[in-house]
């Protein structure tokens, strides 16, 4: 998979679900992010308030779940990610597993 795919894949994935992934941030230290750009997913009280300027090419806005905000990202310091979890919405009614299987990577 060469750089664009595996950039496509990961926007893609961000689009669908909640993905755990790393990055490299300005000061070269590795920081782990847990986010989403599926507005079903994210916090009714955190949803954009219009449209926005688009994010600059190369470039992605998410909504980070572990610091409940959005961030900027550059598509080229992700260094790793995994594939979407589950996660319910705050307040959604969706049946849970209850296979006590958890989440497997296939």
């Amino acid at each position: 998979m060469n750089i664009e795919e595996y950039q496509q894949q990961f926007l893609q994935l961000l689009h669908t679900g909640v993905v755990t992934f790393h990055y490299r941030k300005k000061d070269r230290s590795l920081r782990k992010a847990i986010g989403t750009t599926c507005l079903d997913l994210i916090p009714t009280d955190s949803l954009p308030k219009g449209i926005g300027a688009p994010a600059p090419k190369g470039q992605v806005r998410y909504y980070d779940f572990t610091v409940s905000g959005w961030r900027t990202l550059r598509l080229a310091h992700v260094t790793s990610y995994c594939l979407p979890q589950p996660l319910r919405k705050e307040g959604s009614h969706e049946a849970s597993d209850t296979t006590g299987k958890g989440n497997q990577n296939y």
